[in-house]
């Protein structure tokens, strides 16, 4: 048997064995509306009206009364567990059948979940953006300042979208015109006698000293450059970072070497030098490569590493040896 409720229309199959045997108030589920309920077994076994009898004479006092008065049923409760037959149907609920499942749509999802969409669609990779060193056509010099620029004040900016596949040439000639500049401060200071000279042009004046350093400084450290490129481009490939190629790792560390600037100021420049290019240097090759930072940080700290323990070990020998 069906149920109704009269009031919102929330209807419910209920079998008939679990129907109350007596007249009850139903509430539903839905609005909470209490309304009568009947049962049809109720209403076909209600007994017939009584016909009409004859009066009964009063009863005396040598006469027994015929029956005695016996209190009324009490009303029906209607917290008892049977009175409201909308509990047993939430009874049957476990039996019903579960209502199958539909596919969410992805763009549905989309729109009505936002915060999903991390979810069913991969953070977008920046655009990539070509240094202005690579493609100004005039004013090379204003330039390269630029790039400096926002190398030095935003490098995860910077290294983010730096492209990779334009060449090895920009990025060799950005770093050449750097160790130039730091060149050119460091033999000026030699000249005013504000830094000791070279090792190798210490024997020589003050104009040859000057220009080998202009000349020698350079290839030096360009050659240097190109030995650590290779060396941490082998270990991201080992911790599996390298995901640009070696232009990639050649690319990021060219670039990198902008703090290298402050290897003019006398004395104080160097060991600030090397701690921003290596802070620099991992966020180059972290973000051009888009590695892990765990990636990087080893391609970074086991060359050096190793590269302690052998001059330790050359160290121990030639002490032994002597």
């Amino acid at each position: 048997m069906r149920i109704t409720c009269p009031n919102c229309g929330f209807s419910r199959h209920m079998p008939p064995e679990k129907l109350p045997k007596r007249p009850v108030r139903a509430t539903c589920p839905q609005c909470r509306h209490k309304f009568p309920f009947t049962p049809p077994m109720a209403a076909d076994s209600e007994p017939p009206a009584p016909a009409p009898q004859e009066p009964v004479r009063p009863v005396t006092a040598e006469e027994p009364p015929l029956h005695e008065d016996r209190p009324a049923p009490p009303p029906a409760d209607e917290s008892a567990p049977d009175a409201d037959i909308w509990e047993a149907l939430h009874a049957l609920r476990p039996d019903e059948p579960a209502k199958p499942q539909t596919a969410i749509d992805p763009e549905d999802r989309l729109e009505d979940d936002p915060e999903g969409e991390s979810e069913l669609l991969p953070p977008e990779a920046p655009e990539p953006l070509p240094p202005t060193w690579e493609t100004a056509t005039t004013a090379p010099f204003a330039a390269y300042l630029s790039t400096l620029w926002a190398i030095l004040v935003s490098p995860v900016r910077f290294f983010r979208t730096l492209p990779v596949g334009a060449g090895y040439i920009k990025p060799l000639l950005f770093f050449l015109i750097l160790a130039e500049a730091v060149a050119v401060a460091q033999a000026l200071w030699q000249l005013l006698g504000v830094l000791p000279p070279a090792p190798l042009t210490e024997g020589l004046g003050y104009t040859a000293q000057a220009t080998v350093a202009l000349l020698l400084y350079p290839l030096q450290i360009s050659f240097f450059l190109f030995m650590d490129t290779v060396v941490n481009h082998f270990f991201l490939q080992l911790f599996r970072g390298a995901h640009k190629g070696l232009e990639g790792t050649f690319r990021a560390q060219a670039y990198s070497a902008a703090p290298m600037l402050l290897l003019i100021i006398p004395y104080l420049g160097l060991p600030m030098a090397i701690v921003a290019t290596t802070v620099y240097k991992f966020l180059a090759l972290r973000h051009v490569h888009d590695a892990r930072p765990s990636q990087v940080l080893a391609a970074l700290v086991v060359p050096m590493v190793l590269m302690f323990a052998v001059a330790i070990g050359l160290t121990w020998v030639m002490g032994t040896a002597v």
